[in-house]
């Protein structure tokens, strides 16, 4: 039995063994550090990711309010702000019945086409899509329709202006449009393609309605509100 067991050893076993406690825990050190620096380095990484992703979005988003704006003011300045009353009046009717005419497949098509293209099942997101795209297109035909007979029934008992029904008459064909419109940007949020969602869903419809204004402007088209729905309508139907 020893009194001092460090006597047991040797100088050189205790400083072997001081070096390897000291080696140890200056691997274990780098190895937090090594750590560390990736877990930053993945954060910055999704960052960067995230930020390209979304930039685009952005981006559009800004220009397709700026686009509208402009709009706005060619509307004011060349139709008169009563006009402009009328088309902000119908196209708040339109997001109204475009909702209907969707009957409620926004959800459905961004779960299910994301399932089914994940599990590779293509036909079957195809022909899901095809059954969506077919009962949209009676809804919103029947509540054109509607539209239709309702403002016949309304200028008989009224008497609304030919001018304000055949503006509305046109304005109220591009609900059509604009519901297979919204389908299509379903599909795209469904695939994680943001950038095309708003392209489609937002930006065109303005940059398209402000070109059509610009060539109204330049050609000098007749400043009445038929021509606006035209516009409207055209816009819709090109996007």
């Amino acid at each position: 039995f020893c009194v001092f067991p460090w006597l047991r050893y040797s100088s050189c076993e205790i400083l072997g063994r001081k070096k390897t406690r000291i080696s140890l825990s200056r691997e274990r050190f780098i190895k937090k550090y090594v750590l560390m620096l990736d877990t930053v380095r993945n954060k910055i990484l999704e960052l960067k990711e995230s930020s390209d992703k979304f930039a685009g979005p952005v981006l559009f988003n800004i220009l397709g309010t700026l686009f509208g704006i402009l709009s706005t003011v060619i509307i004011v300045r060349e139709f008169g702000s009563d006009k402009l009353g009328i088309v902000s009046y119908c196209i708040k009717i339109i997001t109204i019945l475009s909702i209907i005419s969707l009957l409620g497949f926004r959800q459905q098509i961004i779960k299910n086409i994301s399932i089914l293209t994940k599990e590779k099942k293509f036909k079957t997101a195809s022909l899901f899509l095809s059954n969506a795209k077919y009962l949209t297109i009676i809804s919103s035909l029947i509540l054109v329709l509607f539209v239709f007979i309702t403002l016949y029934f309304f200028e008989n008992v009224f008497q609304i202006d030919k001018q304000i029904k055949l503006f509305l008459q046109i304005f109220f064909i591009s609900l059509f449009f604009n519901v297979q419109t919204k389908l299509n940007t379903f599909v795209f949020i469904s695939l994680g393609n943001i950038k095309k969602s708003i392209l489609f869903d937002g930006f065109y419809n303005t940059f398209l309605v402000f070109i059509f204004l610009i060539f109204a402007v330049i050609f000098k088209m007749p400043v009445n509100i038929e021509t606006l729905a035209v516009i409207y309508l055209l816009s819709r139907l090109v996007n």
